[in-house]
């Protein structure tokens, strides 16, 4: 077929997976058309329609587009052998929406093959793509089985001879250190000079985790369990970590004079017993004129607002068959909550 129907076609294609949320069905024929496209067709004008077609299929069906993941991913990375920016940046919006339909352990074979490829700016761009995943990823989610095997492979980037395919190395090297902290990235880094270790540490200070900045030190977080609160008045330096654990509980505290303020009045209202039942009542009456009505949201728009707010894998998860992987979907859903502010949690979505 000539080009300008093929461009015809994916342009009618792209304004139909424009909408924000597709209905589930069979895609697969779809999405094998559209990777044929981007793997095979030489007009680099039809390859950008192409990826921003799977961008679409992918933030539209959500989880659902999972079980085609492995199927697009090879393709979109050795394709990134082309270098017009236009092309570049619809393969990455592509793969980076790909990627939050699935999770990295399911596309972590695909992903390391490409590792291998020649091509310096495929392994650029491959390692970038790591470096943009990690940051979607907590302790749990990149365990040392799939973190050993991606250390191993970026290892092996960050002495290539193109500058850029070892800048991309050392940031995904960098992206893993601040998730799973020094002491899981440490044993792979064992034979790595003192000067790529502070351009790997250097990296890391830069990270912005999708979690917060505080997400990824997950050693560092074991300091805020309630036990520690408790023990913590022990000694000098207890009392500094009592004061940064109570930082967060203010809320519930202030509650309490609340009440405490109904409390003082009592001592003037001994002659007039029956104002203290009257205050009660007006109080009764303030709370119930406080009290905020939500209507009851769908569960489409539930999900969507939960998708918002907590990491991909976390949703995907919930339903997993196998218990560890629901283990580390709840301690993700945890550490998610506590780091939200309170004036902007979906409660109603999250319950």
């Amino acid at each position: 077929k000539k080009w300008q129907e093929r461009k015809e076609a994916l342009e009618a294609v792209e304004v139909l997976v424009k909408n924000p949320k597709l209905e589930a069905g069979d895609y697969a024929d779809l999405v094998k058309a559209l990777k044929k496209v981007v793997g095979k067709d030489t007009n680099v004008m039809l390859v950008a329609l192409a990826a921003k077609c799977l961008t679409g299929l992918a933030v539209g069906l959500r989880k659902k587009f999972g079980q085609y993941a492995g199927h697009v991913v090879p393709t979109i990375l050795e394709k990134f052998k082309e270098k017009k920016p236009q092309v570049v940046q619809a393969l990455q919006e592509a793969i980076d929406a790909i990627f939050l339909t699935t999770t990295l352990q399911n596309i972590s074979e695909d992903v390391l093959a490409v590792m291998d490829n020649k091509n310096p700016t495929i392994k650029q761009q491959t390692s970038l793509f790591i470096a943009r995943s990690f940051r979607h990823c907590t302790a749990s989610t990149l365990p040392k089985s799939l973190l050993k095997p991606f250390c191993a492979a970026l290892l092996k980037h960050i002495n290539d001879s193109a500058p850029e395919v070892r800048d991309a190395a050392f940031e995904a090297l960098g992206t893993a250190l601040k998730v799973v902290g020094e002491k899981a990235v440490n044993p792979f880094l064992a034979d790595v000079d003192k000067l790529k270790l502070d351009k790997i540490k250097e990296c890391s200070e830069k990270v912005e985790l999708v979690h917060g900045k505080k997400a990824g030190l997950a050693a560092d977080k074991k300091d805020f369990k309630p036990a520690a609160g408790r023990t913590a008045t022990s000694g000098a330096a207890g009392d500094k970590d009592t004061k940064d654990i109570s930082a967060p509980k203010p809320g519930p505290l202030k509650k309490a004079p609340a009440t405490k303020a109904g409390g003082p009045p009592k001592k003037g209202k001994p002659a007039a017993p029956g104002g203290a039942g009257s205050t009660g009542t007006k109080n009764k009456k303030g709370l119930e004129t406080k009290e905020i009505v939500e209507p009851e949201l769908s569960v489409e728009v539930c999900e969507e607002k939960a998708s918002a707010v907590l990491p991909a894998t976390c949703i995907q998860l919930l339903d997993s068959s196998n218990w560890k992987e629901r283990l580390a979907c709840m301690e993700e859903f945890q550490k998610a909550v506590e780091l939200m502010d309170r004036t902007e949690m979906p409660c109603q979505a999250l319950v």
